[in-house]
């Protein structure tokens, strides 16, 4: 698939998930509510088909102005999202993010370009759902879509801000 050439070019390697991994992945999810309203079943069988990928420091999982192909919730490590990179100038830094965050849901509900880069700092391991899972997903589950809507708008706001 594209998102798994996109993230081993970016460095990325999967990993095979341990029961332990999915026992973060269901924590994550959780306190994020955006599988509030589906019943046990159906969520473990959605985070069976969730990849866990691990990048080492300074691997740009994701670059401004690319289409977005998947929701990543981060396990362990630290990412910074930058915006307007260049060739030879870094990009400017508006945040950190870490475990139990999640990105990539702004430009899968727009249709539009990712907006920023988004880098690890330290290693990584991330959990992604595909676009394809997530199109699936919001359209079985509006509870979910209603969140990630409202998380989008959120961000989409808080990002204008910034710029």
């Amino acid at each position: 698939s594209v998102l798994m050439r996109r993230l081993k070019l970016r460095g990325g390697s999967q990993l095979r998930p341990t029961d332990e991994d999915f026992v973060r992945l269901n924590s994550i999810v959780r306190s994020t509510r955006l599988f509030h309203g589906l019943e046990v079943g159906k969520i473990d069988a959605i985070m069976r088909q969730i990849q866990l990928w691990r990048f080492e420091e300074r691997s740009r999982i994701v670059k401004q102005n690319e289409s977005g192909l998947g929701l990543f919730f981060i396990d362990r490590g630290s990412l910074q999202i930058e915006i307007n990179r260049k060739l030879f100038k870094p990009g400017q830094a508006i945040q950190k993010i870490g475990s139990g965050s999640f990105f990539g849901e702004l430009s899968i509900l727009s249709g539009l370009p990712t907006c920023a880069d988004v880098v690890s700092e330290t290693p990584t391991r991330i959990y992604v759902m595909s676009k394809k899972l997530y199109m699936l997903l919001s359209t079985l589950n509006w509870d979910f879509r209603d969140a990630i809507s409202a998380v989008a708008k959120s961000r989409s706001t808080e990002n204008q801000s910034i710029v």
